[in-house]
């Protein structure tokens, strides 16, 4: 999936034991050309946290996982997050939101796909029909590839949810301030629209804006989410 216009992902690899953050900021210069780039962490002031564009105006976003960055800029939305999540990160379902009947369908595609790579030939629709024959089915099919394929699949599912959350609040601007569970995502016709539900105690008016966003292929083994701030709602 692409995602729309004015929006640009890029990442580079990072070797081990290079800095992370230089990578980070020569792929913004790229993209940015002018620009300067700053982080200032809003709870302690070190250098550190989001990351802000001075010189352009533009909005971007970094996110890391082991051996990349990688980076989204914008000039046409106000607010932007991107997020890299590897395909098998585990334990994820401990921290997920509660799974909408749209996204759990999508990790279901998932393991679909994974099962008919691991069964090559393997009919899927008699699987279904069968599950019970499976083995019966399958003949020399190796079961134990199959539970394997469908344990990565939930992987991957559980890490693509995972991002589009921290996608969607990074581009809010409070991270993981923010309660996971409050992030609900809706799947559309080219990508998925989120909305942070706010707390009675700590309302911030951030509940009426609606962000609209993109899965997104990256490197492999990692999984990609973008989110832009898309419209104010009105209630």
């Amino acid at each position: 999936m692409s995602p729309a216009a004015g929006i640009r992902i890029a990442w580079r690899a990072v070797p081990p034991g290079a800095p992370r953050r230089g990578a980070s900021r020569a792929l913004l210069a790229e993209l940015l050309p002018g620009a300067s780039f700053v982080s200032r962490c809003a709870a302690c002031g070190g250098d550190h946290g989001r990351v802000r564009v001075e010189g352009v105006d533009a909005a971007v976003s970094v996110s890391y996982v082991p051996g990349w960055a990688v980076v989204a800029v914008t000039r046409e939305h106000p607010r932007i997050g991107v997020d890299a999540v590897p395909a098998e990160a585990g334990g994820l379902e401990r921290v997920l939101p509660g799974r909408s009947a749209e996204r759990a369908w999508a990790g279901v595609e998932d393991v679909h796909i994974r099962v008919r790579g691991a069964a090559n030939a393997l009919d899927w629709a008699r699987i279904e029909d069968a599950p019970a024959r499976l083995h019966g089915v399958a003949d020399a099919l190796d079961w134990a590839r199959v539970e394997d394929a469908l344990a990565r699949a939930r992987s991957a599912a559980d890490a693509r949810e995972w991002a589009r959350v921290e996608a969607v609040l990074k581009a809010d601007g409070r991270g993981l301030r923010v309660d996971p569970s409050r992030v609900t995502v809706r799947a559309t016709g080219d990508g998925w629209v989120a909305r942070v539900t706010e707390s009675n105690r700590h309302p911030s008016g951030a509940g009426r804006i609606e962000w609209r966003g993109w899965d997104l292929d990256g490197p492999a083994g990692v999984v990609l989410a973008v989110a832009v701030e898309a419209a104010v709602m009105v209630e």
